[in-house]
């Protein structure tokens, strides 16, 4: 089944392309995890069809770069386990059109979900390239392109070294 058509039996459709789907109310409470089927989805742009053997780059300020594929990832790696809420960034903007008209999908309540999350931890994969004194961010560079005023660009996001290293826990954000 493909996400459209996840998206259409389960979800409520706020964009087809990119696509960007909520989970209705009534599915957000019918259980503590929330099932792959009735996941939100928000894309930024078109979904990348990438080759099983596409390789996921690590450079910058490492002592050992290098590239992985997926399979090898799991293969070099151990794999964990978090259950974790994830939640869009416009989850409600709906209700904040009543106030003023904002930018982006008009999301109601549904563009959160709670699931379990299994792969590779990011610091023991950023351990075993060794960072450099002096690091303090992790970018990661998407394969996904998106349109950014007028330009298309490949989608990105950072976070600090210390919250990629496990090094922040949510009560020093608080």
């Amino acid at each position: 089944m493909t996400a459209s058509d996840r998206a259409e039996q389960n979800l409520i459709l706020r964009c087809p392309e990119p696509l960007n789907a909520e989970t209705p109310p009534d599915k957000l409470i019918a259980s503590f995890l929330t099932p792959q089927a009735n996941f939100y989805i928000r894309s930024h742009g078109p979904t990348p069809a990438l080759a099983d053997d596409h390789r996921i780059a690590l450079d910058g300020l490492v002592d050992r770069p290098r590239s992985y594929t997926v399979a090898e990832l799991q293969t070099a790696f151990a794999t964990r386990t978090v259950t974790a809420t994830m939640q869009c960034a416009g989850n409600r903007r709906a209700h904040l059109h009543d106030v003023e008209k904002t930018s982006g999908d008009p999301w109601n309540v549904g563009a959160i979900g709670n699931a379990a999350w299994t792969g590779v931890a990011l610091c023991d994969v950023l351990a075993a390239a060794g960072i450099q004194d002096g690091a303090s961010f992790v970018g990661t560079t998407g394969a996904d392109d998106v349109d950014v005023d007028g330009e298309t660009a490949p989608f990105g996001a950072s976070i600090s070294i210390a919250k990629a290293l496990g090094r922040v826990c949510i009560w020093d954000s608080i």
